[in-house]
This record gives structure tokens, C-alpha cells and sequence, in this order.
């Protein structure tokens, strides 16, 4: 397992999170509420020990409730969040978990 040293992946995937907090932030859907409050958290645990790997799982999550949300609701997440927030994790997993 790697040691996450590639900052430009990291803060693509923080990038990432702060989307998906944007995104709750417009839909504001209460059943999301415990999923914002983890990405925040996340994102200031990142901010302090620049450890990615609970933005990948808490981003993970949030990509696949954003999906599901999506069917039922299809203009309430845009394409490009979507892809934003898709795009910074498969960055992340190619780098560090595929090898």
C-alpha cells in the first residue's frame, strides 16, 4: 500500500468531497445530512494530516448515494458534479490502489 504522496491526486480528491458538500448544499435533502457532515469532517481531517483515505471512502459513498439520488431525481445532481466527484476517485484508485 502506498504512503499517498501525490498531492496533486490528494487535493484532486479533496476537490472531489468539496463538491459533493456543494452539491448537498443545493439539494438539500435531509436524508443526506449525516453524509455532509462526514465529508466536511473528512475533508478537515485531510486538511490536518493530509491522509486521503477517508475522503476516498466518505467520496465513494457519497458518488453512490449522488447515483442512486439521480434515478429518482434526474436533473438534481448535474452530469459535471457527478463527473467531478467520479473522476477524482477513480484518480485516486488508479493510483494507489490498482498497483
Amino acid at each position: 500500500m502506498s504512503n499517498f504522496t501525490n498531492t496533486k491526486i490528494n487535493e484532486s480528491l479533496k476537490e472531489g468531497c468539496l463538491e459533493a458538500i456543494d452539491v448537498l448544499q443545493k439539494i438539500e435533502v435531509e436524508e443526506f445530512a449525516d453524509l455532509k457532515s462526514k465529508l466536511k469532517w473528512v475533508v478537515g481531517s485531510y486538511e490536518y494530516d493530509n491522509n486521503p483515505i477517508g475522503l476516498h471512502e466518505i467520496g465513494t459513498e457519497a458518488l453512490a448515494a449522488f447515483q442512486a439520488y439521480k434515478e429518482q431525481k434526474p436533473k438534481a445532481i448535474t452530469k459535471k458534479s457527478l463527473d467531478k466527484i467520479e473522476k477524482s476517485l477513480a484518480k485516486f484508485e488508479e493510483e494507489y490502489l490498482v498497483k
